[in-house]
């Protein structure tokens, strides 16, 4: 916790335009060779969104709670993007937007509870791409349909 909460501090402080994408991102993560032109076309695209995960959470096709899970799905001209309830640690944001959730973000609560507040009470929109653009590295939790062994 001490360790994200210096994270945060310095996101939030770094000179840069509070238009800019912040990506925290985890140490157990592989990507895409594509990721970088995929979130561009979404990022200069007209959709809205809050919170971007690359992953493509796996847990999302079985584990039960998810049963009725609804997404608006959303496409750019390369890429298909779900909304989703919930993700990891891993995400990009405005700086703006960080800013302005960051009571939740210095909160001790998980990552998945953190997003169930911001999208449940703030409102906040969070998008993953489908198939993913990155894997958490967990045995059988890898994002679905990408050959990850070949990368």
């Amino acid at each position: 916790m001490k360790s994200w909460r210096v994270a945060l501090e310095q996101a939030i402080q770094a000179p840069i335009d509070d238009n800019s994408f912040l990506y925290f991102l985890e140490n157990d993560y592989l990507h895409t060779f594509d990721w970088i032109e995929k979130f561009t076309e979404l990022a200069n695209s007209n959709h809205i969104f809050d919170y971007l995960s690359l992953y493509d959470h796996k847990d999302k096709y079985f584990f039960p709670m998810y049963d009725d899970l609804k997404s608006r799905l959303i496409i750019t001209e390369n890429h298909h993007w779900r909304t989703t309830p919930s993700t990891c640690g891993t995400f990009l944001v405005k700086k703006r937007t960080l800013i302005e959730d960051i009571d939740i973000w210095y909160s001790e609560i998980q990552d998945h509870y953190a997003f169930t507040e911001l999208i449940e009470n703030r409102k906040r929109i969070l998008l993953s791409p489908l198939p993913g653009l990155s894997t958490h590295c967990m045995a059988g939790y890898l994002s679905p349909t990408v050959k990850w062994e070949e990368l």
